[in-house]
């Protein structure tokens, strides 16, 4: 979420507002019809990711630093939602469903981040997809998107 840094005084000051590399990735894949939905960004590990096209890659990450101020953001509704979440993680009891169950506590799985993200948030991802995708565009429209 820190993409942008000021510094003040000698201080760097990370700006969570703006990244403007990432704004242009998401106007780009927009333009392309390249968005990934939020269960297939959820699905895709980073490792597999930077082996993709660099146009791919820099998608992958403006849409998880979207998906992220998507959820976050001080405004945003979900933000209590995902602070029960990284509470769970610290603890060490984040949600698990039981399909999850052999899996070791630091084993990933494809479809376990969607399974928890639906668990902490309350709702299917695609209830949502519609919002985050407006959100995208929102994003994009400061690197000249435009429906």
């Amino acid at each position: 979420m820190f993409e942008t840094i000021e510094w003040v005084g000698g201080i760097p000051r990370w700006q969570r507002n703006s990244s403007p590399s990432r704004e242009k990735a998401l106007r780009k894949a927009l333009e392309s019809g390249r968005l990934w939905s939020m269960a297939e960004l959820l699905a895709l590990h980073a490792g597999d990711a930077i082996h993709m096209p660099r146009e791919r890659v820099d998608t992958y990450y403006a849409q998880n630093w979207a998906m992220a101020k998507f959820l976050l953001d001080d405004n945003s509704p979900y933000r209590p939602a995902m602070q029960r979440y990284f509470a769970d993680l610290a603890r060490g009891t984040v949600y698990r469903p039981a399909i999850f169950a052999s899996l070791k506590p630091r084993d990933w799985h494809p479809n376990l981040s969607l399974a928890q993200m639906e668990h902490y948030l309350g709702t299917k991802l695609s209830k949502l997809e519609e919002e985050y995708r407006s959100f995208c565009m929102h994003l994009a429209a400061r690197a000249g998107y435009r429906e």
